[in-house]
């Protein structure tokens, strides 16, 4: 495909409507305005005015001597539709457990970096209550490894909060990494003072540098520091992909005076983001990916 073709398909995005596809789609099979009337089950004057609403939508129609062709272009978004399609029903028969296709994982180089959030001695304080996904930080420990191992980006995000007795405040104990999970001497650093990362610090700088698109998110806590990031990215352009059991939350009271647990709030946050902000994998899978690619 062109890079012209690509730049065309890039703003496109999801312009045409559930009927348009599915008429595009069919009118490359069946290019008879009549048959394929026929074969959708549709008056040939409601197939017609799609065709055209197809067409000043994008180069995917044309019309030479009084009918309509389908463009080389059409036939490439046909093509890309398809493997949505196929995609998108293997997820589905998989009775709603996502598991990893090429199709849903970042591509594993240099535009990928992994982002852990708050990987600090302050986390580990009983202060912060009950909390879920006790075996979180072995798992980032894996992760980095591999990470590591295949020379792809690292960023570390500490936390230091301006507030008095706080366990993260700057220049604690409680501020600095822990030991398993800190950075190495090359690695980037980007300090923040705010839930998301992007907030007043040089991280989208960081990821520039580096040309970086995929955000692989670990670290500290599910619906504070991750959610907020997670958004933040979106709404930047970054592709974000979460680590279900290596991320981590607490217990929280809530305005009615009930405590929340923390794998209510932990489930409730990813569900928000999921499909919407970000894709929520699991640990297992992806390592086995990472080990596994090349």
């Amino acid at each position: 495909m062109s890079r012209d073709s690509r730049d065309r398909l890039d703003k496109l995005r999801f312009l045409l409507s559930t009927e348009q596809y599915e008429v595009l789609l069919a009118f490359e099979e069946t290019p008879s305005l009549g048959e394929l009337a026929s074969r959708m089950g549709r008056d040939p004057s409601v197939i017609s005015r799609a065709l055209k609403s197809i067409a000043e939508t994008a180069l995917l129609l044309e019309k030479q001597g009084g009918k309509w062709r389908i463009t080389p272009l059409g036939r490439q978004f046909n093509r890309l539709t398809r493997g949505f399609l196929k995609t998108q029903t293997k997820i589905l028969d998989q009775g709603g457990v996502l598991r990893l296709t090429p199709a849903l994982l970042p591509v594993l180089e240099k535009r990928s970096a992994l982002l852990l959030l708050g990987t600090q001695h302050g986390f580990q304080d009983p202060i912060w209550g009950p909390r879920n996904n006790p075996e979180a930080e072995q798992i980032m420990e894996k992760l980095l490894a591999i990470w590591r191992k295949r020379r792809l980006p690292v960023v570390f995000c500490q936390h230091l909060s301006p507030k008095k007795g706080s366990p993260l405040r700057e220049g604690t104990r409680g501020s600095s990494f822990l030991p398993s999970l800190s950075p190495k001497k090359g690695e980037k650093v980007v300090q923040k003072s705010h839930n998301s990362a992007f907030i007043e610090s040089r991280l989208q700088e960081c990821l520039t540098e580096d040309s970086i698109r995929n955000l692989i998110l670990v670290g500290f806590t599910t619906n504070h520091c991750v959610d907020a990031t997670t958004r933040s990215a979106f709404d930047l352009g970054y592709n974000v992909f979460i680590l279900s059991d290596a991320v981590v939350t607490f217990d929280r009271v809530g305005p009615d005076g009930k405590t929340y647990t923390a794998d209510v709030l932990h489930s409730t946050a990813l569900a928000s983001l999921h499909q919407e902000y970000a894709t929520i994998l699991e640990s297992e899978a992806f390592l086995n990916y990472l080990s596994q690619e090349p």
